[in-house]
């Protein structure tokens, strides 16, 4: 796959997961994959995942199959930790 057919792949699958997330808000469900949690928090999607391994941060499988995490219980996890380390 060429580099062009990556690119399309990738927003292919962005546009797939806004749409998904779209739908979850929509049933009053506010979860997010890793990665678009992490993008919206500014934080490195290295550093969910790790928290994620850790126990930390809970996943559960979003109704499409994906590994999605509730905004409220990692915003809470990560405002606790920040308290901590302060």
């Amino acid at each position: 796959m060429n580099s062009d057919g990556r690119d399309e792949l990738q927003r292919m699958i962005e546009a797939d997961e806004a749409a998904d997330a779209l739908e979850l808000a929509g049933q009053g469900v506010i979860k997010l994959s890793p990665i678009q949690y992490a993008r919206k928090r500014g934080i490195q999607p290295q550093l969910i995942y790790y928290y994620v391994r850790a126990g930390h941060i809970k996943v559960e499988e979003c109704i499409c199959g994906r590994p999605v995490i509730d905004i409220a219980s990692a915003d809470k996890f990560l405002a606790e930790k920040g308290k901590k380390d302060a």
